[in-house]
């Protein structure tokens, strides 16, 4: 779990001291306070020791707190949300529900998920795009308008394909189920900010 030691600084800055001088204070190397300011882990002595100098605990100088970006974790199979950017002849784009095929260290590889709403005819557009593990769910408010016309195609869909292979129908219910679920989680995180944007 991350953490932070955003609680240290300030007991510092009550007691009117520098890192400099909580440096000379437990005896560590510059490069061990500079690592420390970045929130990069430091050895459990450090700790002890800045705790038996300022007299504290280590929960009153270290803040642990949950970062959702970092500590999210994809599979192959998992249906998110992606923008694919601006408008291209032949692709589709925006923000789009997509499919998760492929993951390495750093990025995931999601195909975007092509849908024919009431016809039966293929959709010829096909895009893909690597996306940054710990960048990949910002999503803007102004994405609102886009995921309800991807929730309306949804429910009246009869075709949907990926890049160009056609679902079978197993496939089309787990679909059809994870998109309704990141829609209607999309909307209770963002239950304030819809209101706002559909109220003007």
């Amino acid at each position: 779990m991350p953490f932070r030691y955003n609680k240290l600084w300030d007991i510092l800055n009550d007691r009117n001291l520098t890192k400099t001088d909580l440096r000379i204070m437990i005896g560590v190397s510059q490069t061990t306070i500079a690592n420390m300011g970045k929130n990069n882990n430091v050895h459990l002595d450090v700790i002890d020791k800045i705790c038996d100098c300022l007299h504290c605990t280590p929960n009153e100088i270290i803040d642990y707190y949950y970062d959702d970006k970092k500590e999210k974790k994809y599979s192959v199979g998992d249906i998110i949300l992606v923008d694919f950017g601006e408008t291209t002849e032949g692709f589709l784009s925006g923000v789009r529900p997509a499919l998760v095929t492929g993951i390495n260290e750093k990025f995931l590889y999601s195909s975007n998920l092509m849908v024919s709403p009431i016809t039966t005819r293929k959709v010829k557009m096909n895009k893909s795009k690597y996306i940054m593990l710990d960048n990949n769910d910002g999503l803007k408010v102004e994405a609102f308008a886009l995921l309800e016309h991807t929730k309306l195609v949804n429910q009246n869909m009869i075709s949907v394909y990926i890049g160009h292979k056609e679902l079978d129908s197993n496939d089309f219910k787990l679909l059809r189920d994870s998109m309704n679920e990141l829609l209607l989680k999309y909307t209770e995180e963002n239950h304030e900010d819809i209101k706002k944007t559909t109220e003007k």
